[in-house]
């Protein structure tokens, strides 16, 4: 479930940042509030807030974004190589 929101927080911070980057917008992004699934948190400048008032950098939801990512590779490994050694076992 936290890498389902994690992936979607992502793909929507991909997005805002391209809104941000393009040439001839005249709308501030820098305070946006946001909706939907995602009420409550907003934009203050770079920051993204959590309904709590916790500041997130974007370096800090990469970190966090690369620690889902690793740990889930590593559940997948030892579910590969726990199902390896059990086949192993079970042909002797």
């Amino acid at each position: 479930m936290r890498s389902i929101l994690l992936s979607r927080l992502l793909r929507f911070l991909r997005d805002f940042m391209g809104l941000l980057t393009q040439t001839g917008s005249h709308r501030d992004y820098s305070r946006q509030d946001l909706t939907g699934p995602w009420q409550g948190w907003r934009f203050r400048g770079r920051d993204l807030i959590s309904p709590n008032g916790t500041r997130m950098s974007p370096e800090r939801l990469q970190g966090l974004a690369w620690r889902e990512h690793s740990e889930a590779r590593l559940i997948q490994v030892r579910s590969r190589n726990a199902a390896t050694k059990a086949a192993k076992i079970g042909s002797r």
